[in-house]
């Protein structure tokens, strides 16, 4: 049963919450940074510093971890899960270092399969902070799992958005160098989705493991 037993637990599920806050601005980064134009430099100095806050909570967490004997849940999947939300984080970070180090180009369309894929990204983000706010309170496995549900859908739709981004990217940009910078920031976007299914999992497991 999840919920906080004492005011040390929610150390950790204040932890879990502020990353997951600091992912829904970075997903909202990344989604500025598609269209950002001279604005680019300074999203990329906002990002940076919404990855240096997720690393340092992720240190916290882990450092909290280490000398405490009483945890929520299992110590090794307060790990687990700190660090796919780190995950998550450290690939926007490098999707939107890519955007602003490739100087790309929207000839053909292009980005409009990676503005696609930022707004899925985003809704994952957003049903990560519903999820890790509910796991401080008690009775609410029923919800968690629902929104953890949603979450693998939502990363299900963002393979087939990809899927259909990368083929208009080769059918449309004639360009080599051009399909290769925005295959490497499509890949990253997907794989930040990819990652927030892989910490709604993570999540439906301890479930699983505390009922």
């Amino acid at each position: 049963m999840f919920g906080a037993a004492s005011k040390h637990d929610q150390v950790f599920y204040r932890g879990f919450e502020g990353h997951a806050q600091e992912l829904r601005g970075a997903a909202g980064l990344l989604s500025s940074a598609l269209e950002a134009g001279a604005g680019l430099p300074a999203i990329r100095d906002q990002m940076r510093e919404v990855r240096a806050s997720g690393e340092r909570q992720t240190r916290d967490i882990i450092g909290e971890l280490r000398k405490t004997w009483i945890t929520p849940f299992d110590p090794q999947d307060i790990r687990e899960l700190i660090l796919g939300l780190d995950s998550v984080m450290g690939l926007i970070h490098a999707a939107v270092e890519r955007v602003g180090a490739f100087e790309l180009h929207d000839g053909n369309g292009e980005a409009k399969g990676a503005q696609g894929l930022a707004t899925l990204l985003g809704r994952c983000c957003d049903g990560l902070v519903e999820v890790l706010k509910l796991m401080s309170q008690k009775k609410t496995e029923v919800q968690i799992l629902a929104i953890c549900g949603r979450l693998r859908s939502l990363q299900e739709e963002a393979g087939e958005s990809y899927r259909q981004a990368i083929v208009g990217l080769f059918v449309h940009t004639q360009d080599v160098r051009e399909v290769m910078k925005w295959h490497e920031v499509l890949d990253k976007i997907e794989a930040a989705t990819a990652h927030c299914g892989r910490v709604a999992q993570e999540i439906e497991a301890i479930v699983a493991g505390l009922a």
